[in-house]
């Protein structure tokens, strides 16, 4: 990424409370948009990303709401 962005400043990543998680996946990608990337990996390690304007935060799952029942 760092290569491609025209300044340079590339992708910061933070890996939110992931201190312990230890799960690996291996891909073969070629010529996909980063995005594609970090939701594949995101979907084989079971975690969450969230874009915001300075980095890709990477978090486990949240419990998703529960609706209310009408």
């Amino acid at each position: 990424a760092k290569e491609l962005d025209p300044k340079g400043a590339g992708v910061n990543f933070v890996l939110k409370d992931l201190k312990d998680y230890k799960k690996r996946v291996t891909l073969t990608l070629t010529e996909i948009p980063l995005s594609d990337v970090i939701k594949y990996v995101c979907l084989g390690t079971n975690l969450d990303y969230k874009v915001d304007r300075y980095a890709v935060i990477i978090m486990k799952k949240q419990p998703k709401p529960k609706r209310a029942k009408k």
